[in-house]
Parts: C-alpha cells; structure tokens; sequence
C-alpha cells in the first residue's frame, strides 16, 4: 500500500491539512518542533483506514475532533495491489461515525466508484484489500511515537498475539479448537450409535409372534361397533334438540339487545348534544392553553439559553483561572530570578580580585564601584611616582651640568680651598662622575614619563569603569523597577493584569499573556478577580438553571394539558374553529396551571359522563341514529325465530295482542312530543320515555320467560349426551384395543425384519464415524507439532533478518543476534565475546535492535499475507534517542533496506539532519492550524 494524499478538517490539531502529491519511493520526512501537530498526520492515516488510532479506540473516536469542532472528516488516497482508492470518514460529537470506500478507476484521475459506505462494511473491505487490520499495522507498519518496546515488553499477551497472527499460528490454533470441536461431536456419535446398535440386539430377542390370537379379537372388535353405532344416533338426537333450544335462548337475548338498540336510539341525541357542547367549550379553553404553552416554552428556552451561556462563561472563567494561575506562578519564578539577581553576594575580598566573575547586577554595581575606587587610587600612585621621577631626573641633570663647571679650574682654586693630597683626590673622582650622572638623569627621565603614560592608562580605566557604572546602575534601577511591578502583581482585578505585564516588561510573559488575552479578551476587562468573577457567573448560572427547572416542568404540564384537550378534541371530531376564533386568551390563566387544569378536567368529566352513556347504549361501531321502525321490524322476526325454536306459536301471538311495539316505534307513547321522542326535549319527557320503554321491556320479559329454564334443559341435555358420549369412548376404546392386537400381531413380522435392517444400517453408519475420530485425532497432533515447529522457527527466523538490518544501523558494531519464540531478545557483544540482554546496553543502542526487530516484524506481515505489493512505513520518532550520525545511519539504512518497503515516513523533530536523506520535506509549525502541502 503507498499513500498519495492526506486531507482532513477540524481533525485534532487541525482545522485543516491538505498533502498532496507524495512521493512512491524515497523517504518522506514531516518536521517540526515538539507539540506542532507531525504526530497528527499519521493519526490521520490510521483513523482514515481502520476507523482508530494508536491513542484513540474504536469504541469512542470523538477525541478526535478538534476542540472548537463538532465534526472531524479524514479522507487518504491511497495505492494497492495495483489499484487507487479513497477512503472517507467523519465522526461527529455524538460517537455517529459514517465511511465510505471509493475505487479510482484508471489511476488517481479516474472517476471515483463506490465500494463500500458504511463504517462495518468499509472495515470489512480495507481487511480483504490490504491483507491485515489494525493490530497488525499497528506492531508492524506504524511505529508510533515512544513505542519501541514491541520486543521489550515480551510478556505482553496482546503483542506476542499479533506476531503469531502475522506468521500463521493463530491460525493453525484456530484451526485445532476447531477439529477438537467437531471430534467432541464425533465422538458423542459414535457413543450414540453404539448404544443404538446394542439396544435394537437386545429388542430383536425379545419378539414373541402368537397368530391363534386374531380371530377372537376379531369377534370382540365387531361387537364393540355396534355398540359405537347406536350411541352415536342418540347423541346426535341429544345434540340436535339442545341446538334448538340454544337457538331459543340466542333469540331471546337478540331481542334483548334490539330493545336496548331501541332505547338508545331515544337518548342517543341528547347525549351528542352534551358532547356538542363541550366540545365548543374545549375548543374555546384550547385557545388559552395554546398562548400559555407557548409564553412557557419561551420562557423555558430562554432560561436554558442563558443556562448554556452561563455555563460556557464558567468553563471559559474556570480556564481563565487556569491560566491566570499559571501565569502568576511564571511571574514568582521571574521575580526569584530578579531578587536572585539583585542579592549582592560577593566578598570584599572577590570584588578586589580581578578574577572575579559577578553572577548578579548588585555584585556588578558593586565590583565597577571597587575598581572605579581601585584606579584612582592607582593613578594617583602612577602620578606621585612620575612627580618624584621628575625631580630627580632634573636634580641628577643638574648636578651633571653643574659640577664640570665648578671643578673645571684646579681643584684648590676651584672650590677656593687648600685641599690635601686626598682631598683633591675626592673632587676629581666626582668630576669624573659627570657622565653617570647623566646617565642616571636620563633614567628617572624615563621613569618619569612611564609613571605619567600610567597614570594616564590608569585615569582613562578609571572613566570607563565609572561610565560601565553608570550603565550597571541604571539597569540596576531598572531591574528593581522589575522587581517591585513582580512582586505587586496580582491577579485580583482582570482589567490591570494587562498594565502589569507592561510593567514587568519580560518578553515571555508578555507573549504568554498576549494568547492569554487572544484567547479571553473579552473577560480581561473586568475590574475583579477571575475567582469573584467566576463566583458571579456560577451564581447567575444556579439562578438560570432554577427559572429553567420552574419554567420547562411548567410548559410540560401545559404540553401534557394541551395534548389531553387535543386528544379529546380529535375523539370528539376535531376542533369547533368558531367557538375556537370566539375565544379570546385570559392574561391570569396562562400564569394559573392549576386553574387551567381544574377548567378542562371539568368540561372533559362533563364530556365523559355523556360518553359513558352514549357508550352504555352503542350497539356497534356505527354511530349513526337507529331506524325504530327497522327495529321494531327486528323484534318481530327475532320473536318468530324464538317461539319456533321452541314450537310455541300461540305465545307468540298473546305478546303481539298486547304488546305497544308500533306506537314505541312511531314515537306515541305516554311522555313523548312526537316522533322525535325527548331527544331534544326536557328532563320530564326524557324520564317518561325511559319509564314507557322499560314498561315495554318488562312485558318482553314476562313473554320471554326466565333464561335459566332454557339453560337448565341445554344443561339437562348436555348431560345425557356427556353420558353417552361416554360410553361411546368405552366402546370404541375396546373396539380400538382389539384392533390394535390384531394391528401388532401383523407387525411382528415386519418389526423383526425392520430391526435387522437398523442393525445393519447403524453399523454401516458406525464405521466413518469411527475412521473420522481417528482421522481428527491425528491432525490435532499432527497441527499441534506443526505450530511448535513454527514457534521454535519464529526467533531465528526474525534474527536472520535482523542480523542483515542491524550492522548497517550500529555501523558494524552488532551482528548477530538470538529471538526466543518469547520474543526474548539477547544480541552479540564482541567487547564481552557473549550474548548479553537489552538492560545491559544503552538506550540508543536498545532502540537500535528494537527498530530492527520492528523492521523484521512489518517483512513477516508483508511475506505471510503472500502477495509482492509495495507496502508503506511510518516511524514516528524512530532516531530520538540517536546522535547525529546514528541518525544519519538509520535514515540512509530505511531508504533502501527491503525493496517491498519503497514508501517511508519519518517524524524528526531534530533540524540539522542532512537533506539529501530525504525525497520530500514537510514542515510543520507550531500553533499552526492549518497545513497545505503540495
């Protein structure tokens, strides 16, 4: 698999990375600082292709999005077996993910067409195209950053699991649990069978044929018949009479019920009257429970409105604190440092001392102020010097100028003595020293000049040393200035933070309170504390959350309300929209709930009382108003069908003689205004309608007779036939026994002949089952050597080609190497002449063979998976831990190592590494959101 392109939106660190046109072969590095987002781009690459990330699971990718986002989307095109794809996903705040998978016919710009869209389906295709899942490219494929501990971790279970999925084991393991399986099956078959087998031996012993038996059993089953025959006719006799008196009794009940028809259809329109009008009443309360819900779920979603604000504004306030906090803490640490650098230390003894070194500003003020001192003193010591040479030089000058002129003459008339022999002796020997003198004239001259261009060199050090004073004394004032704005700052009053920041006038906590302010401006300008500000808020944010638990449980009840009425408006037929439009809202019940509920619930007790009576009287699913004339007509048919039932004709004909039933259906009865009966009437003429129409009833009644004389005839009925069905089922039950003698006496025979057959059959089944017991137990052992022939092999396997890696990444310096199927890796040290462990070695070393070891683990997935596909890697931070030139080694070792890897990432955060390593450079800066490369 090679990778063309990346492009993701609002995905962890960016808003938005576009890479394009990457390089099939060479090496790619991504740079950058720590912290800059170069970790991202392969998390982008393993979330596009398996829905996850080496630090973010499967099961809750919403980590992903970028903080300021509800929705990431990652799409990679991508290079396999020969074919381009792309492959999309999204994941939003929700945890809903969707995928889609997209073959580019004719390379990257063929059109695309669809594969797969959804997030199980994709997963399931990128499997069958790449060969692997996630674990495998995870401990292959990806190193991720700090993860060199594959091999180092060797008791991981998960680890040791992928390396023997890459090389076939698991496989081979699944393959056994399997064949163990099915010979548990196996052999619970061949148990069966072979008790099968042995139960139908011992049943064949036991058949014992009697024939003489059958025609007694004959004479038996023919008289049982005719005993079946005759009680069976009596019981239809019983049955059929107990019918027509059924039929009696259905008669009189439906009369019964035309009768209850026929009172309905009396009060029938009264009622629907009632419910006419609280209809209208509901319509026109409906009004007002509209405006009150509405008024209450306004209030309620501003409440939460200014909940949401409010709790926004506390979590923005609770990490303004924060940072508030971190950055009064970043300003103690610059104040220690300025009172560090104020704090005169330093010994008499050291200022003096020209070796002396001063750390703080109080020590340089104070050792420019002992050499200022130093060389004044110095310079006048020079000068006095110079003076003193001076003199002397002109003194000696003198005196060799002088005395040849004195003691030119004789000596005794020179000096105007009479000397004595040693006398002139003397004053000759001093003419004589005339030239020595000059000499020595010349020398305090000399001196003279020296100590003067001293005291000169001595006075111009003493200037720079008082003007290097002047500036120390200045920056001196200008630290304590510094120092006192450090040590006053507070973070009590928002708005003066910004001033005292100025104030302190330190670049780095000048850039970390400008995020600061980028990030709450709006905030900064209060003069109180993040924490009393914070207070505040939460106490606005307790009150909003209460109006919104008062107002949304009130626009619930009113919805519950609102619903109730609509529901039993549209039980009565819907809304009266003129005596809703009539309706007019009132200002007290949209605050008044109770008043409200109280309202409908009485207009709905009115409604349901005339309900319950409309009920009381329904016949059926029609509503309509019953014809009384069809209902008398009815009555008639149902009485003839009663009476002939009962073959009864002259009752029949005394109830009519005597009966009202035409003027009940013509509407004449006593009480009633005409044909339209009370319906519209007054509670009189409704009270004597009901009292004639009972009066009516009751004469049926009497007509009718008491329903539990029929009942006790059925139930006399029924009796005799229980009794002769009775007998009936203890003839036919000997008559069925005999049969069934005569029926196993005839089978005996054929059973005989039908065991052998099963006999033979449950041996010819017996004998491959038996043989596939067999064969499965030997593949199970055969399986089980094979994979530890494969564990065994698995170390030296994975050392050989470790053994070819690594001398090229430690530069010769480790060849060989031993791979327990464990993953225990020991590595050969020619300083010691032994095979040593990782702890003996140094961490760069230690990551060195891991790489290798990661190395051979990517080739044993690329070789198992049996096809010759370019296959990409991505390292991130694989040479942290490496000095330059083992850097520069591995680097060169990763662009041309294996031939199937032609593809390779690095992540390096380390700027001085040559270029020529790479085919193509991505830069990536810190706190940069968005990344385009092409």
């Amino acid at each position: 698999m090679i990778v063309h392109s990346i492009r993701a939106s609002s995905f962890m660190k960016y808003e938005e990375l576009d890479i394009d046109d990457l390089p099939k072969t060479g090496t790619i590095c991504i740079r950058g600082d720590n912290e800059a987002g170069k970790t991202t781009i392969g998390e982008a690459i393993a979330f596009a292709l398996f829905g996850r990330t080496t630090r973010i699971a499967a099961e809750d990718p919403t980590p992903v999005i970028n903080w300021d986002a509800d929705t990431a989307r990652v799409a990679v095109q991508f290079e396999a077996r020969g074919e381009s794809y792309v492959v999309e996903r999204e994941v939003d705040r929700s945890g809903r993910q969707a995928a889609k998978l997209s073959h580019l016919a004719g390379g990257n710009g063929g059109a695309p067409a669809l594969v797969a869209e959804t997030p199980a389906a994709v997963d399931e295709e990128i499997r069958a195209i790449l060969g692997f899942g996630f674990e495998e490219f995870r401990y292959s494929f990806y190193l991720a950053q700090k993860e060199l501990d594959l091999v180092r971790n060797r008791r991981s279970d998960n680890s040791r699991g992928v390396v023997h999925s890459m090389v076939g084991i698991t496989a081979l393991e699944r393959t056994i649990d399997a064949a163990r399986t099915e010979l548990d099956d196996l052999a619970e078959r061949e148990r069966t069978l072979d008790r099968d087998l042995a139960v139908a031996k011992a049943v064949q012993g036991t058949l014992d044929l009697d024939p003489g038996e059958r025609k007694a059993l004959e004479a038996d089953a023919e008289t049982a018949g005719e005993k079946v025959r005759e009680s069976h006719d009596r019981l239809e006799e019983c049955r059929r009479e107990a019918e027509l008196v059924r039929t009696a009794v259905a008669a009189r009940n439906e009369a019964l019920t035309q009768w209850d028809k026929l009172h309905r259809a009396v009060l029938l329109r009264r009622h629907r009257e009632a419910m006419g009008g609280g209809r209208r009443t509901l319509s026109q309360q409906r009004v007002t429970l509209v405006e009150a819900e509405r008024a209450a779920r306004a209030q309620a979603e501003d409440a939460e409105a200014r909940l949401r604000a409010s709790r926004d504004k506390v979590e923005k306030l609770r990490e303004l604190a924060v940072k508030l906090t971190e950055l009064e803490g970043n300003v103690a640490l610059y104040r220690s440092e300025l009172e560090r650098d104020l704090r005169e230390t330093a010994s008499p003894e050291a200022k003096s001392d020209r070796t002396f070194l001063p750390s703080t500003k109080a020590e340089m003020v104070s050792v420019a102020q002992t050499r200022r001192d130093e060389f004044g003193r110095q310079k006048g010591r020079a000068k006095l010097g110079g003076i003193i040479a001076l003199l002397l030089a002109i003194a000696s000058g003198a005196a060799a100028w002088f005395l040849p002129q004195l003691l030119g003459r004789e000596p005794d008339a020179a000096i105007g003595l009479d000397l004595s022999a040693w006398g002139r002796d003397i004053a000759v020997g001093i003419m004589h020293l005339r030239g020595l003198l000059g000499v020595v004239a010349a020398l305090f001259l000399i001196s003279a000049i020296s100590f003067l261009m001293k005291a000169a060199r001595f006075g111009r050090m003493q200037l720079e040393t008082a003007t290097n004073l002047v500036e120390v004394e200045r920056e001196l004032g200008a630290a304590k200035g510094k120092h006192e704005a450090a040590r006053s700052f507070s973070i009590d009053r928002l708005s003066g933070i910004g001033a005292a920041i100025g104030a302190i006038g330190n670049a780095e906590l000048t850039e970390r309170f400008s995020g600061i302010e980028s990030r709450f401006g709006e905030l900064l300008s209060a003069d109180q504390g993040a924490s009393s500000l914070l207070e505040s808020e939460q106490k606005a944010e307790a009150s909003a959350r209460e109006e919104a638990e008062e107002a949304g449980p009130r626009a619930a009840d009113l919805g519950r309300l609102l619903r109730t009425a609509d529901k039993e408006l549209e039980r009565l037929g819907g809304i009266d929209e003129a005596a809703a439009s009539a309706a007019s809202p009132n200002a007290k019940d949209t605050e008044d709930v109770a008043g409200l509920e109280r309202r409908v619930d009485a207009v709905i007790t009115v409604i349901n009382q005339a309900r319950f009576e409309l009920e009381a009287l329904k016949t059926g699913k029609d509503d309509a108003d019953p014809d009384a004339k069809a209902l008398a007509e009815q009555i008639n048919a149902t009485l003839g069908k009663f009476f002939g039932a009962l073959g009864d004709e002259s009752r029949k004909h005394r109830f009519l003689e005597a009966s009202s039933l035409g003027d009940l259906a013509d509407g004449h009865l006593p009480g009633t205004t005409g044909a339209g009966g009370t319906g519209a009437g007054g509670g009189g003429s409704l009270e004597a309608l009901r009292a004639a129409v009972e009066n009516e009833r009751a004469s049926l009644l009497e007509a009718l007779g008491e329903e539990g004389d029929l009942w006790t005839r059925i139930g006399a009925l029924d009796d005799e036939a229980a009794n002769l069905k009775d007998a009936l089922f203890v003839a036919e039950a000997k008559r069925s026994q005999a049969q069934a003698k005569i029926a196993a006496i005839a089978s005996q025979v054929t059973r005989t002949a039908d065991l052998l057959e099963k006999c033979e059959a449950v041996e010819r089944e017996l004998a491959p089952v038996k043989h596939d017991v067999a064969v499965r137990r030997a593949l199970i052992e055969l399986l089980g050597d094979t994979i530890g022939a494969m564990k065994r092999n698995l170390g030296p396997n994975l050392a050989r080609y470790v053994a070819r890696v690594l001398p090229r990444i430690t530069e010769g310096r480790y060849r060989r190497v031993e791979i327990t199927e464990d993953l225990d890796v020991k590595v050969f040290s020619g300083d010691r002449n032994e095979y040593i462990g990782l702890i003996d070695l140094s961490f760069g070393t230690t990551d060195q063979i891991l790489l290798s070891m990661r190395l051979g683990l990517a080739h044993a997935l690329a070789a198992a998976k049996g096809h010759d596909d370019k296959q990409f890697l991505f390292f991130d931070e694989p040479v942290a831990s490496f000095d330059r030139e083992r850097a520069k080694s591995c680097l060169e070792m990763l662009r041309e190592h294996d031939d199937r890897f032609t593809q390779v990432f690095v992540i390096t955060h380390q700027p001085d590494l040559p270029a020529e390593l790479f085919n193509k450079v991505i830069e990536v800066e810190a706190g940069a959101t968005r990344l385009e490369v092409r």
